[in-house]
């Protein structure tokens, strides 16, 4: 694989329940935590405290949160079969859609 497509990622499967991600709060470790390496196609742009898309097996698409990024310099394990970020979370409309509505309901 052309290393120059992609970026090694840690993301995590947070049990902590004070965590939000729509908080946009930095991520606190929580022993408890599931942490799990993925790759992550370049075109993402991938960044520490982004929320992610993955596939599991246990839960089919469930959400992860980047929480270290490898040294580019970082080897793949050629034992090991990796999994891929599905898509990074953008939170944009999101964010514009509930400012909206929390305007429109205090003026009515």
């Amino acid at each position: 694989m052309n290393k120059s497509n992609y970026t090694i990622l840690a993301a995590v499967f947070s049990t902590n329940s004070n965590y939000n991600p729509l908080d946009k709060k930095k991520y606190t470790p929580d022993p408890d935590d599931r942490k799990y390496t993925y790759l992550c196609h370049n075109n993402l742009k991938p960044a520490i405290g982004d929320t992610c898309i993955v596939l599991t097996p246990q839960n089919g698409f469930s959400c992860v949160t980047i929480v270290g990024i490898a040294p580019e310099d970082h080897v793949l394990n050629p034992k090991i079969t990796y999994k891929w970020i599905v898509d990074k979370v953008n939170f944009d409309l999101y964010d514009k859609i509930t400012i909206h509505e929390s305007k429109w309901r205090m003026n009515n």
